[in-house]
């Protein structure tokens, strides 16, 4: 009789075991979900539509020349976003943390991620090695290796590529290219896709 009782008593803990498992396995696989469509979002969401930025620039043209020539004038800060900058000590670039607040301040205001000195890699992907340019980054998609961003650019040369719609614009090859959209002086919208 205690046989009987105890392969009973290790059905049940084996079903019981079976039950947790699956509710586990159940947990792990929501999580993963969630997780993956919260990281999809900023892998393969869309960026703000040509549109929108142009209203945005409109709405904000006093804080976009600001930002210039705050930039322009902090001419060994390479990068800066919101609490980073290239170069990461703040005193060699010259720049105060007051400075670094009223960068942050702007950038919450008109909307942008970072503001990059293109390095001269990129300036010879422009075409011009002595080209100053600013770029300001809106919205970031896909990895490092791939991907691609938007934004304005500041440049006193004009771009090699212009086109009349950024959202809707693919090169022919489907290969990696910098396209750009006017908007006004030396203001630019632009594109960067990297295959």
């Amino acid at each position: 009789m205690w046989k009987h009782r105890l392969t009973s008593i290790t059905k049940r803990c084996a079903v019981v075991y079976m039950w947790i498992s699956a509710i586990v396995a159940l947990a792990v696989c929501v999580f993963g979900l969630v997780t993956l469509c919260a990281v999809s979002n900023e892998l393969v969401g869309s960026h703000p539509t040509d549109q929108q930025m142009l209203d945005n620039f409109q709405a904000h043209k006093t804080e976009f020349s600001q930002l210039l020539q705050m930039f322009l004038a902090d001419q060994k800060l390479m990068g800066v976003a919101y609490q980073w900058t290239d170069p990461a000590n703040l005193q060699s670039a010259g720049i105060t943390p007051e400075r670094l607040k009223a960068y942050d301040g702007l950038f919450w205001k008109v909307n942008l991620g970072l503001a990059l000195r293109p390095s001269l890699s990129l300036r010879r992907h422009y075409g011009q090695e002595n080209l100053e340019a600013v770029e300001f980054t809106v919205s970031t998609r896909g990895l490092a290796v791939s991907g691609s961003v938007k934004g304005y650019v500041y440049t006193f040369k004009r771009p090699s590529l212009m086109v009349d719609n950024l959202d809707t614009y693919r090169s022919k090859d489907s290969k990696s290219f910098t396209a750009y959209r006017y908007i006004e002086g030396n203001w630019y919208l632009f594109y960067d896709y990297d295959d």
